[in-house]
């Protein structure tokens, strides 16, 4: 605080209580009274402070100003053509030195010269004010006005308090519930200076406008989904609220996909005319589709007449697996990326025709499958109705309950690389074994890659290795079902943990699942 142009015989006490800064002027005897007492508590005036709260400065500049305030030492900065600790001093050079506005008189080197004062710096030849807002000395939530040179006022934003070097956010609920019914409503803060009133629970508004009341009967007049039950919720309002286990929009709510499957067949536009679909993934995939996901499901749709139609549950295993894709993939998705791979390892193609919701599988370049309605959500997954039944392929050759693993293997021209893999790297016929297994069988496509001599080392130098690969490929264990390999970690009998992952795209086998007494082949 400037000390003035007193007569050196004064003081400026700082008295600090509750946050707050008292500035006292004093007279010289009283001030040196205070400062042999400044060990004690005192009292003065109706303020209270002790000697930590306490901060004196002594400010007796004659033509300069105090360093004063809470961080002050009480030493003067002089104006130009003064020194001395009380810059009562004149420089001699200065003496008959006439500077121009905004500047004046200092002393360099032994040479006396106009400088612009302090505040203030030098354009072209003139000094002109420096902006004592652009240091930004207020608060962030304040707004800085300057009111002249090293001058400026710092104001707290609306919906902030405080004195614009610290500024705190307004919360109107810390007073009075902040203007809210205390017996209906809650106060809920929103943002600096704002707040709103909700509705107790239990309660709510029939208008926006209106007073919140107990209506018990809000339901009547609120529509859900007969999947749905209406609920108030904590806000005194209706909602649609699903069981555990489901999902909801709003207003309806979803159960797993079979039973989407179900609920389609029994209402709407698909009425009876998915029946084959539900048989068949009733049969073939309801642990899927019930306990795991997500998956996107094909769902063929079929005219009453082909109700008929049987599936033992090989067959339905094996088609089902045609119509499922893992993840979640909208319609709009599958037509952009244009590839997706089903669980049974068949590859689909959509068309990139716009407008266009079909697609093809690749082994039947010839057989057209369009979309007849998209995107049916389900808690697990999400539903494409297709115009038909995917054509069957022969299983034949691919589930044997009679043959074990082994026998299988040396009755499949596509896998003959591995089963002289098998029969030459040492290891016991343990495929031909009770078991139960689960065994990774690469294609003869996949053994010739080892072609470029990997393979003639494996059987020479390397034939330890070659018994701990196929090792990798064969678990103590049996995973008939696509669920138990894509949740399930695995021991092979390398004696190492893999964590199975299924892809959806790029790379599955033509036939992904095969069984036989001893255990599964994929």
């Amino acid at each position: 605080m400037p000390g003035g142009k007193g007569d050196g015989k004064g003081a400026t006490v700082l008295v600090v209580q509750s946050n707050l800064v008292w500035p006292v002027s004093l007279p010289s005897r009283v001030s040196g009274w205070l400062s042999k007492s400044l060990q004690w508590p005192w009292v003065m005036l109706g303020w209270y402070a002790t000697k930590r709260d306490l901060h004196l400065q002594v400010c007796d500049c004659v033509h300069g100003e105090c360093n004063s305030g809470v961080a002050g030492n009480g030493s003067c900065t002089c104006y130009g053509g003064y020194t001395g600790p009380r810059c009562d001093q004149e420089l001699p050079l200065c003496k008959g030195v006439t500077c121009e506005a905004n500047s004046e008189c200092v002393v360099r080197d032994g040479t006396a010269m106009c400088d612009c004062k302090l505040g203030y710096r030098k354009s072209g030849n003139t000094c002109q004010a420096l902006d004592p807002c652009a240091a930004s000395p207020c608060s962030p939530f304040a707004v800085c006005k300057v009111l002249g040179p090293r001058k400026y006022q710092c104001t707290c934003k609306d919906g902030f308090q405080g004195d614009g070097k610290i500024c705190q956010p307004i919360n109107p609920c810390v007073d009075s519930n902040g203007g809210c019914p205390e017996n209906s409503t809650i106060c809920v803060y929103r943002r600096p200076g704002e707040a709103s009133c909700v509705c107790k629970p239990g309660m709510s508004r029939r208008t926006p406008s209106s007073e919140c009341s107990v209506f018990p009967n809000d339901c009547r007049q609120y529509f859900c989904d007969l999947t749905s039950k209406c609920e108030i919720n904590s806000q005194g309002n209706p909602s649609c609220v699903c069981k555990e286990g489901e999902i909801g929009d709003g207003r309806s709510c979803y159960k797993d996909l079979l039973s989407e499957i179900n609920q389609h067949n029994s209402r709407g536009r698909f009425a009876r005319k998915l029946n084959v679909a539900k048989k068949m993934f009733a049969s073939g995939c309801s642990v899927l589709l019930t306990k795991y996901g997500p998956f996107t499901v094909f769902v063929p749709s079929l005219l009453p007449i082909h109700d008929r139609m049987e599936f033992n549950d090989t067959t339905a295993e094996h088609l089902c697996r045609m119509h499922i894709v893992p993840g979640l993939h909208l319609v709009e998705d599958m037509i952009k990326a244009k590839t997706v791979w089903t669980l049974s390892g068949h590859r689909l193609t959509f068309s990139s025709q716009m407008y266009s919701k079909s697609f093809r599988y690749q082994d039947l370049p010839g057989e057209l499958y369009n979309v007849l309605q998209s995107n049916l959500p389900a808690a697990n997954g999400i539903m494409h109705i297709v115009n038909t039944l995917r054509k069957k392929t022969s299983t034949d050759n691919l589930r044997n309950p009679q043959k074990t693993i082994g026998e299988i293997l040396a009755s499949m021209e596509i896998f003959s690389r591995f089963e002289t893999i098998l029969e030459n790297c040492g290891l016991p016929a343990i495929l031909d074994g009770p078991g139960p297994f689960t065994v990774f069988v690469p294609s003869n496509d996949g053994v010739d890659k080892l072609r470029d001599g990997r393979l003639i080392y494996l059987f020479t130098e390397g034939i330890n290795k070659l018994q701990e690969l196929v090792k990798h490929h064969i678990y103590t264990s049996a995973a008939v079902r696509q669920a138990a390999l894509i949740s399930d970690n695995w021991g092979p009998l390398g004696q190492h943990i893999i964590n199975c992952v299924v892809w959806h795209r790029g790379g599955t086998s033509a036939d992904t699942f095969w069984t036989s007494p001893g255990g599964a082949e994929m």
